[in-house]
């Protein structure tokens, strides 16, 4: 049973403000929102595999706590320590049916804490008039505004907002102007996560792991760079292909960007031969191996999860094919450095060219004027020779 406290919380539902009574409800009785956007990445990839989670099971629940924690790892022991010494200060959000929308990592770590001694066996916090399943839509608005939408919350992984955004404008077809407005981010900048996340589950599905968010943590970057740059390309497909590849040998963003940067001419996809020349040699390489399949290697070795089996499938990758991938990469490496250099040396010369025109013989001291001469009539003489060795 929950009980009413003499607090109460506003929130923005439903169009309109409203205040709402704080209470406590028992930890036991609260239900975590496995689709919370601090962990759907997660949920999604093991659910694409393993089949549903169900937070009311007692097995499950402390899967998707795992996944609570390791969300925010790096703040959670601060949390723990104002917990215990001030108890719970920030207010939770529930559902009718105490489906938390608003505070599962704070519900997790209260959950903890009793487990190992503590007395607080409760969570504050509003509970919404609806349930999840009659009003799913408004309750995940809410859940985006508070989540995603403020300055002050714990910084959520990069993946959750495209995913986030693809279930609102996808699954309950709200405009790109309101998902903009919940997210407190400009309409454009949803188009482009829209765009970076199709590119992103492009990659899933040439990995053969659709929907397995997990394996995009820490990708970020390159995807951002990567949906530029195919833009601007003519040979879309094979740039994504070499660039997935090395995104999953985990090649460096800034490196990665000699593949695809087609920016004056600095990368091997804006040279014609260049790029034939190494996308050929990348294609012959990656035929030297068979890849690992997930469900062989899954049944090969049942007690690993399926984290550690993709890991196992990159490694294998990464093992036969990483150092003559990146042989590859060095050699295209070497060619786009020695054309740089070949293209310096004619910005040179157009520099002395025009420093030798600017020049004033009026202004010259006499003193100076027969080394000059002499000066002028060796470049000259130097020029010929290297013309004539062209």
């Amino acid at each position: 049973m929950s009980q009413k406290l003499t607090e109460s919380k506003a929130i923005w539902y439903k169009e309109k403000l409203e205040v709402f009574p704080v209470q406590k409800i028992p930890l036991n009785s609260l239900i975590y929102n496995k689709y919370n956007g601090r962990i759907k990445s997660a949920v999604l990839s093991y659910e694409s595999i393993r089949g549903d989670l169900n937070p009311r099971d007692e097995n499950d629940k402390k899967i998707i706590e795992n996944y609570l924690f390791d969300s925010a790892e790096n703040r959670n022991e601060k949390t723990l320590q104002s917990l215990k010494d001030y108890g719970q200060q920030e207010i939770g959000i529930v559902t009718k049916d105490l489906i938390v929308i608003d505070g599962n990592r704070r519900a997790s770590l209260l959950n903890k804490l009793h487990r190992e001694g503590s007395s607080i066996d409760y969570f504050k916090a509003i509970i919404l008039p609806s349930e999840l399943s009659d009003d799913e839509l408004e309750i995940i608005k809410l859940e985006t505004n508070y989540q995603m939408g403020v300055d002050n919350k714990v910084e959520y992984k990069p993946i959750e907002k495209y995913i986030r955004c693809k279930e609102l404008i996808k699954k309950h077809n709200i405009t790109i102007e309101e998902v903009a407005k919940l997210m407190a981010e400009k309409p454009n900048r949803i188009i482009l996560w829209m765009n970076i996340l199709s590119l992103m589950e492009e990659y899933l599905i040439y990995l053969d792991s659709p929907n397995v968010y997990t394996r995009l943590d820490k990708k970020e970057g390159h995807f951002v760079d990567l949906n530029n740059y195919l833009k601007q390309s003519n040979n879309s497909e094979e740039l994504k292909e070499v660039y997935f590849d090395f995104i999953r040998l985990g090649l460096p963003v800034q490196r990665a960007r000699i593949i695809g940067n087609s920016k004056e001419n600095q990368s091997l996809i804006s040279n014609s031969e260049l790029w034939n020349t190494f996308y050929r040699e990348h294609k012959s390489i990656k035929e030297s191996i068979v890849e690992k399949k997930f469900h062989d290697v899954k049944n090969e070795n049942p007690e690993l999860s399926n984290e550690q089996v993709f890991g196992n499938i990159d490694n294998f990758f990464k093992e036969k094919l990483s150092a003559n991938l990146v042989k590859n990469l060095v050699q295209g490496e070497i060619a786009i450095k020695e054309l740089k250099i070949k293209s310096n040396i004619k910005i040179e010369l157009q520099k002395i060219f025009q420093y030798i025109c600017k020049i004033n013989t009026s202004d010259i001291f006499d003193s100076n004027r027969d080394d000059i001469k002499s000066l002028l009539n060796s470049i000259s003489n130097e020029s010929k020779i290297k013309e004539s060795q062209l």
